[in-house]
């Protein structure tokens, strides 16, 4: 725990700072749209997870973040993710043969919408990587959780998108497949 308090003084010491890439018109926490999706076999991460060196873990976030939020990030941000990755990776190799034999390691990005309208205008796309490196994305879930507000309740989530009422309903439906 002492770790993860002293991490905001060592996102300031390596000079972290947010450069948002387009202003916002209002003052505000970002919203976040993402699709990503990390599937894994729990014995496979416990036993991953068992040797880690939390201070590694810790770097490897650290680094993570400032290389994703800097301006210029786009061309570095393989690079930052696959360093942040590496020492859980590189543990796979020291797991039991019996469990390395079963592993099982999938993560999907991409827009996964599924529905027409998307289809048509947006062109869908799914990135899968499958295998031990697709811990690569890993890292950005332990990001998230400074990032964003969970939502706990269903009054949170009709307090953000208020329920339809029947004429929202019958509406959507009539206009599913134009639109």
């Amino acid at each position: 725990y002492d770790l993860l308090l002293d991490t905001p003084d060592q996102l300031d010491a390596a000079g972290f700072a947010v450069a948002p890439l387009v202003e916002d018109v209002a003052d505000r926490q970002p919203n976040l749209h993402r699709k990503t999706q990390f599937l894994a076999m729990r014995p496979v991460m416990d036993a991953i997870a068992a040797g880690m060196d939390v201070e590694t873990i810790r770097s490897g976030l650290v680094q993570a973040a400032r290389g994703s939020m800097m301006a210029d990030s786009v061309r570095g941000t393989l690079a930052t993710r696959a360093a942040a990755a590496y020492p859980m990776v590189s543990r796979v190799d020291l797991l039991s043969p019996a469990l390395r034999d079963r592993a099982v390691f999938f993560s999907l990005v991409g827009s996964m919408n599924k529905d027409a309208r998307s289809l048509m205008l947006d062109g869908e796309t799914l990135h899968v990587v499958a295998g031990p490196w697709a811990m690569v994305h890993y890292p950005d879930f332990a990001l998230l959780l400074g990032r964003v507000t969970w939502v706990e309740r269903q009054a949170q989530i009709d307090a953000l998108i208020p329920p339809y009422g029947a004429v929202e309903r019958r509406l959507s439906r009539l206009l599913r497949d134009v639109l």
